[in-house]
């Protein structure tokens, strides 16, 4: 009976060696590029104002405010107002812009219906 239990204690010893260094090992690894991470809000913001930026017709003169990220979806969306110049040089007046992914919509290129819409589904907060 004595060589069942040492057998059985080594046995033990050797799984709690593996145990451990595996999880040394896995504390040292870094996360793979997959894994989930904290949503960069201040990039989604600049990223969507580039978007809306790019949609008029002098991006230089495009202005942005009260610019916020909406995660409604699985796609975080820049919502907020640009003002910008149209072609004959003056000012547009702010207006709301909604980009996600690779779209940007402004509330001067539809019906004030359509974009109504869009931003109460993609901007406003859920009650």
């Amino acid at each position: 009976m004595g060589t069942v239990r040492r057998a059985q204690v080594a046995v033990a010893a050797v799984l709690l060696g593996i145990f451990s260094v595996l999880f040394v090992y896995a504390s040292y690894v870094p996360l793979p590029s997959s894994a989930s991470r904290p949503l960069d809000r201040s990039r989604v913001i600049a990223a969507g104002e580039e978007l809306a930026r790019a949609s008029v017709a002098d991006p230089e003169s495009a202005r942005f405010r009260r610019s916020f990220v909406s995660t409604k979806w699985s796609v975080p969306t820049t919502c907020g107002e640009i003002n910008h110049r149209n072609l004959t040089g003056g000012y547009t007046g702010f207006h709301r812009f909604v980009a996600a992914g690779p779209v940007a919509l402004r509330e001067d290129e539809m019906s004030a219906a359509q974009f109504k819409r869009l931003w109460s589904v993609m901007c406003e907060a859920d009650e």
